[in-house]
């Protein structure tokens, strides 16, 4: 009696539970290891040819490449504001050392030198005091015409 009445409260409460039939689980159909073996095999050899296993691979490969190099990108710029000025400036020829030559060959050493590029000055000058310039240093203006 014990049985009957867990029985009923049983449906009475999982009433999906005890509606399932009940049979063995692993009951396998007679002859099903005989034909299985043929089954996987004819399965097998009709398989499609291995390209979309590539093109998978690849829809997968490639975002990582690309996450990848913007890593690689972003961890090696440089920091945002700041420039690469990195200049190397020759030390300054020192008195002792334009004392060293003569004249000449101080000018010779100016004008090797790449040091040395100083803007032009803005001069106005009027035609006068260019004619004076040219007179005083011996300037034949003819030929700086023929030249112009």
């Amino acid at each position: 009696m014990e049985d009957h009445h867990e029985q009923e409260e049983l449906e009475r409460l999982a009433p999906t539970l005890m509606g399932l039939p009940k049979r063995d689980p692993f009951a396998v159909p007679d002859g099903f290891f005989d034909r299985f073996p043929h089954a996987v095999q004819a399965r097998v050899t009709s398989r499609p040819a291995p390209v979309v296993r590539w093109l998978r691979r690849s829809a997968i490969a490639l975002p990582v490449l690309a996450l990848l190099a913007l890593g690689a990108w972003w961890l090696t710029r440089p920091e945002p504001g700041t420039a690469d000025l990195a200049v190397e400036v020759p030390a300054p020829a020192s008195e002792e050392d334009l004392y060293l030559l003569a004249g000449d060959d101080l000018y010779a050493e100016l004008a090797l030198s790449d040091d040395l590029e100083a803007p032009a000055p803005d001069l106005e000058l009027s035609a006068e005091e260019l004619a004076l310039y040219y007179e005083l240093n011996g300037t034949d203006v003819g030929a700086l015409i023929d030249e112009l």
